[in-house]
């Protein structure tokens, strides 16, 4: 049996797979989803940058070398 997801669902599951991956989370596809995450979590988003924790590159945001074990609360911090 496949589980249907709600587009916020999907949001969720883009956001927390893309960043657990080196690639990091893909912009376009949120955009393609209708969700603009650097609007909408601008605030956590420039915090988490103040503080090295993430980088914004060729439209993937991931996050640093040495944050990979913060990867639950970023998470957590951007759904």
């Amino acid at each position: 049996t496949s589980e249907i997801l709600s587009k916020d669902e999907i949001i969720e599951e883009v956001v927390m797979l893309g960043l657990r991956t080196k690639k990091g989370i893909n912009l376009k596809k949120l955009n393609s989803l209708g969700y603009d995450i650097l609007k909408e979590k601008k605030v956590s988003i420039n915090m988490l940058k103040e503080n090295n924790i993430i980088t914004i590159e060729n439209n993937y945001i991931k996050l640093t070398e040495n944050s990979f074990g913060l990867c639950s609360a970023v998470v957590l911090q951007l759904i």
